[in-house]
């Protein structure tokens, strides 16, 4: 195991984009690969962990939205089965990133996600998630909530919440849930980092529609 006080866990398909993640400088992190498709032991030598789920073959008479929806409606469930079989090595990281294996990003920008969470000692965050590179000079946003293409658990808050990524629920339900479940008294302990911008590169769109939510109006300019 690298020298780490982050993680990253990513349930990737084939066409997974996180040979990007590690592009750029010396990642500040590990990378655990929850690896869905067909292929024996594909991308094994990618992550500093590595698991391969059960693949069912019936998907591959199933239309692409269909696939989709069945991902998407297994995803968190499985890991949650992950997060229970490996806590006692999950829990040693100060922070757990969740990001969807469609985001494209780098490793300079995830060291700075990282960075900036920790910094700022929160407790859920997420990235600018969008379809083409932003900038902007505000370094963050306090906020009621985030969605679940790309959640950043801090490890006290995922311990909290990871029984929950068990529950079947929609992705609205399941943002709402966190949200609701992470203590936030002074409203800054959520925030969406705009420091950091991804580039959703999906296909499909359902995963990518974010729930409501309350800015509180804070910002934290560089």
């Amino acid at each position: 195991m690298m020298d780490s006080r982050f993680l990253i866990i990513a349930r990737v398909g084939d066409h997974s984009q996180h040979a990007h993640w590690l592009q750029g400088e010396r990642p500040k992190f590990d990378l655990f690969i929850n690896y869905t498709g067909a292929t024996p032991a594909r991308f094994k030598d990618d992550g500093t962990f590595y698991e391969q789920s059960f693949y069912e073959p019936s998907l591959s008479g199933q239309s692409l939205s269909e696939q989709s929806q069945d991902s998407q409606d297994n995803k968190w469930p499985a890991l949650a089965v992950l997060l229970a079989s490996y806590w006692e090595l999950i829990s040693t990281y100060d922070a757990v990133w969740f990001p969807s294996d469609h985001l494209l990003t780098t490793s300079s920008d995830i060291n700075r996600l990282f960075h900036l969470f920790d910094g700022h000692q929160l407790a859920l965050a997420e990235p600018v998630i969008s379809t083409e590179a932003k900038h902007t000079a505000s370094l963050m946003r306090f906020v009621s909530g985030i969605g679940t293409i790309a959640p950043l658990f801090s490890r006290d808050n995922l311990a909290q919440q990871k029984a929950n990524f068990a529950h079947k629920q929609n992705n609205s339900q399941r943002a709402m849930t966190w949200s609701e479940q992470t203590p936030n008294p002074k409203r800054n302990q959520i925030a969406i980092i705009d420091a950091v911008s991804t580039i959703d590169s999906s296909v499909d769109r359902n995963e990518s529609l974010q729930p409501a939510i309350e800015l509180y109006g804070q910002y934290i300019f560089q």
